[in-house]
């Protein structure tokens, strides 16, 4: 029954989603209806509203500012031209028109094509005639029509009234589709010239409106008297004030002055009350068209101010309004984006500072044991020197065959001593009888020795000037610094072109907000504040999806931030790849340890780094060298630094570490976020590609470090696919196959055209197995093996 019940909630949460995202697909192609059947009514009006010399650059203007519904406008259009078909000046506008939306086509395909950024997401009929081009482009457009203009009138008049008709309509296309353009593009949204647009659209639209009635009443002045009071409700008196003005002077001027008060005193009383905001407005238009127009010319107009009062409450009343104060709305949200950006920019100060304070604290950690392991003498060169004190004091001593037959324990004398030199540092004069119990008559003298030359061993450990370490540390720890700076500085850093590519891409797709930008050099995040983002019909997935194809790379779904400045949108780049890995090692025959160091490691910068540090020999130097090695890289990369920096602090410590041993490093550093890859190898081995089942081979001619003053190491950069594999090794492995036919490296290469395709620790033991039966376990031996995973086709198969 659960199970029945469980599979009936999920069959069920499906539906609901389906139902849900059929929904939102609706409403997005209902409002794309709404829209297109009001551009084709603008058209209509504009195209047919006559300015003076009898001439109509409105409906021109349209189709040249426009980005969106170029082709309802055409339509709207040549619908009034078959309306009035005897009105034959209206066809040359209609020619011109076709001409103008043919030129940008045809120029924004042409730019785009040879930039490189044809668009991607053109999915509907509407994102396909799309128009993207510049304002330069629409200008450019505009003046062809009216070049094409003034050469019809001049042939075929030419008289002073086609010339002065001409210069008039340039100018006034010109105008009106260099402020229909910042009205209409997605990018100057909450510019200032985007008010100046959206104001010369309005007084277009009224001028349009003053000669259409409805029975008696003039829709002209409805629609100013409306428009003034909303801006005073939905902003302030400045604002309706200026709006008055502006309509007033589209229908005619007589009413500018009164609709002006007007709009002041809507706005004004708005905060106090809606309702005193409501009465006062009206009587400051009936007192101030008695004053200024005439009782007569104000009872005329009294239906139509109060159609428009009732109509413009109303919005007002049910929060239909947008908030349009002046300043405040766009203050309020670039304050919310720009808090967005200082808090996340502010986190991220703070994890990196507390990432580098434990960085260096682990690192000082490490380093202090390895220094302290380092002082003391290895402990079979320790029990050599034991013997050899006892050899030389119980070569002349009287009771030496007598020891020899009665106490057979020397080795085990020899090895308690040791013991104790490793642990305590001395054999206290306590502890003598413990150690020599058959009656030494020279044990005092022994111990003594071996103390004085434990201690000069001790001397020869920390011996050496280590002022060059000092001195590089700190100019070590500056770069350190100065590297975290800039990258700080670059995290955030706006990327205009993103941004506005990201901006159109979410108007074509139904998916408004009031402010959007685009941060980051290399890993992108988006930023979108405004309260129509909660209001997008667009599912998570699919805002995601637009973000992947205008930016690039994989991103995080949508999370969402309400605050009293509004609502905010966020999402960041996250991972493409993925790594498998293992390991395997084996030390010299004859060794007790091997020499060699293996690491892994991922940066919170989304980079992942692999390494093999080969300490030169083998046995206990060698470790305590590759161990260092490894320690450094571990915690240095893991916490940001750069990859030059590591690399000196390690060489520098290593050329003054004592005893002297050098290391070499091979390191494998890959971007996760956008798939770019790097070997960098300081005298290490060969290392190895499969893509596909064909090898290639990374190798370089550089010297280890600890032995020159600058680090010699060679880059190499490549990009990774789906499934590569990638092998290092030390060269206990396999020598090169150039040099030495007969070495395991030609077996390598061919195990790995054929066999890639296996786990990658049966991959790691296969070669180490296949290397000690070819090479007998002549040098310490270190595999790395590394397997690329996409983590976005795995999502991709998880969603289908």
């Amino acid at each position: 029954m659960t199970d029945e019940k469980t599979k009936k909630n999920l069959r069920s949460s499906v539906i609901s989603e389906r139902e849900q995202k059929k929904r939102a697909e609706l409403l997005l192609l209902v409002r794309r209806a709404f829209y297109s059947i009001a551009a084709v009514i603008t058209a209509y009006m504009f195209s047919g509203k006559d300015m003076p010399f009898n001439t109509f650059p409105l409906g021109i203007s349209l189709v040249c500012s426009s980005e969106r519904y170029v082709v309802e406008y055409i339509i709207g259009v040549f619908w009034r031209v078959m309306a009035n078909k005897d009105a034959i000046e209206l066809y040359l506008p209609a020619v011109l028109c076709i001409i103008c939306a043919g030129t940008r086509y045809f120029l924004a395909f042409a730019i785009h094509k040879n930039r490189g950024d044809v668009v991607r997401y053109a999915d509907s009929y509407a994102d396909f005639f799309l128009l993207r081009d510049d304002i330069s482009i629409r200008i450019g457009a505009s003046s062809v029509a009216c070049l094409a203009d003034a050469l019809i009138r001049v042939i075929s008049g030419g008289t002073f009234y086609d010339l002065f008709a001409s210069i008039f309509n340039t100018i006034a296309v010109l105008v009106f589709t260099f402020l229909f353009s910042f009205a209409f593009d997605v990018k100057h949204r909450s510019s200032g010239t985007a008010s100046a647009g959206r104001a010369a659209f309005v007084f277009c639209a009224v001028f349009a409106l003053t000669d259409v009635y409805v029975l008696t009443l003039s829709v002209g002045i409805i629609a100013a008297y409306a428009i003034t009071v909303s801006m005073g409700y939905a902003g302030d008196g400045a604002r309706g004030a200026v709006s008055g003005l502006l309509v007033g002077v589209a229908i005619g001027g007589d009413y500018a002055l009164i609709f002006a008060f007007s709009g002041l005193a809507a706005g004004i009383f708005y905060d106090i009350s809606k309702w005193a905001a409501f009465f006062v407005s009206l009587g400051v238009t009936i007192c101030g068209g008695l004053y200024l127009i005439g009782s007569a010319a104000v009872i005329s107009i009294i239906p139509e101010v109060l159609i428009a009062s009732f109509v413009a409450a109303a919005m007002a009343f049910c929060g239909f309004l947008p908030d349009m104060a002046i300043g405040e709305k766009k203050c309020k949200n670039e304050f919310c984006l720009k808090t967005l950006i200082a808090k996340k920019q502010n986190s991220e100060k703070e994890e990196i500072a507390t990432d580098k304070a434990n960085m260096l604290s682990s690192l000082s950690e490490a380093i202090k044991n390895f220094s302290e392991s380092l002082k003391k003498p290895d402990k079979d060169r320790l029990s050599d020197m034991c013997r050899q004190v006892f050899t030389e004091f119980c070569e002349e001593c009287p009771k030496r065959e007598e020891c020899r037959e009665s106490f057979k324990r020397g080795l085990d004398v020899v090895d308690s001593i040791t013991e104790r030199l490793m642990k305590s540092g001395k054999i206290p004069s306590d502890k003598y009888g413990e150690m020599l119990k058959f009656g030494c008559p020279e044990k005092d003298a022994i111990i003594k020795e071996i103390n004085l030359r434990f201690a000069k061993m001790l001397e020869e450990s920390v011996r050496g000037d280590k002022t060059k370490i000092f001195a590089f540390d700190y100019g070590a720890a500056a770069k350190i610094i100065a590297d975290t700076v800039a990258k700080s500085d670059t995290v955030y850093a706006v990327d205009e072109h993103l941004t506005e590519q990201l901006s159109r891409a979410f108007s074509a797709t139904g998916m408004l907000s009031e402010n959007l930008v685009v941060c980051g050099e290399r890993k992108k995040y988006v930023i979108a504040t405004g309260k129509d983002v909660l209001k997008s019909g667009a599912s998570a997935l699919e805002i995601r999806t637009v973000c992947e194809s205008v930016c690039g790379g994989s991103f995080t779904l949508p999370e969402y931030f309400m605050d009293e400045t509004g609502v905010a949108m966020t999402l960041e780049s996250t991972r493409i790849f993925e790594i498998e890995y293992a390991g395997k090692q084996c030390a010299k025959k004859g060794e007790k340890v091997c020499g060699d160091a293996m690491g892994v490691t991922e940066s919170r910068e989304d980079f992942f780094y692999g390494f093999i540090c080969d300490g030169m020999g083998s046995g206990r130097e060698a470790e305590i060298t590759a161990g260092i090695s490894k320690t450094f890289l571990e915690n240095m990369l893991s916490y940001g630094n750069s990859k030059a920096t590591t690399l000196d602090m390690l060489n520098v410590f290593i050329s003054n570490k004592s005893p002297e041993c050098s290391s070499t490093v091979d390191l494998l550093e890959i971007d996760l976020l956008r798939g770019k890859a790097s070997f960098t190898k300081s005298g290490a081995t060969a290392s190895y590609i499969v893509r596909k089942g064909r090898v290639y081979k990374i190798s370089s001619d550089t010297m280890p470090l600890g032995i020159l003053p600058d680090v010699s190491a060679e880059v190499t950069e490549f990009s990774v696919c789906d499934g590569d594999l990638i092998v290092m090794c030390s060269d206990g492995i396999c020598n090169d196959p150039e040099t030495d036919e007969d070495s395991g490296a030609m077996h390598l290469v061919n195990f790995l055209e054929h066999e890639y395709n296996q786990d990658v620790s049966k991959i790691a033991e296969k070669i180490v197995f296949d290397a000690t039966r070819i090479n007998g376990r002549s040098d310490d031996m270190t595999v790395g093996v590394f397997r690329v995973r996409q983590k976005w086709k795995k999502r991709k198969q998880i969603t289908k």
